[in-house]
């Protein structure tokens, strides 16, 4: 749900720079690397939940 939340805002906050013709970059720097850290930690509790239960 907070990624699907995540895209929904960013998507929002492009939208409207473009609409007022801002310049810069459009591009979100930071939200990548913290998904891929969460979405790694989250494959590695899983691979250590299922080596601790098959002990």
């Amino acid at each position: 749900m907070f990624v699907m939340v995540y895209a929904l805002v960013l998507f929002q906050w492009r939208a409207e720079r473009i609409r007022r013709r801002d310049s810069g970059p459009y591009d979100d720097r930071v939200g990548p690397t913290i998904l891929v850290v969460v979405l790694i930690s989250a494959v590695m509790l899983n691979f250590g939940l299922k080596i601790a239960s098959d002990v």
